[in-house]
């Protein structure tokens, strides 16, 4: 999803708590020629500090989910922090992987 966004947009950042997956990241961007496009971060949802305001942020499948009730709310709080104010958009995607197996393999 990042390097299809990146294409359209003027600058992108990612944000994950894994850094194997920042990288993983990093060397798709690379094959997809838009590495100028998108700066890269490790870090938590609950800690982000970032000296930018986003016209829109994506949280992907499955990053709310797995954070306790309380951290949520951190979380969002945290995320709309980073928001343009009155014009910003969070979209969070709140489907879940056991979700979609079970449409997929039937699986219960």
């Amino acid at each position: 999803m990042g390097c299809e966004l990146a294409h359209k947009a003027k600058l992108s950042t990612i944000v994950d708590i894994e850094k194997s997956m920042v990288n993983r990241a990093l060397a798709n961007i690379k094959v997809n020629c838009v590495a100028n496009k998108i700066n890269a971060f490790v870090d938590e949802l609950c800690n982000i500090k970032l000296d930018t305001k986003f016209d829109i942020i994506i949280v992907p499948r499955e990053s709310i989910q797995l954070l306790t009730p309380d951290n949520v709310a951190i979380a969002i709080a945290n995320l709309g922090d980073h928001l343009l104010r009155h014009t910003g958009i969070l979209i969070i995607d709140v489907a879940t992987f056991r979700v979609i197996l079970t449409q997929i393999f039937s699986v219960k």
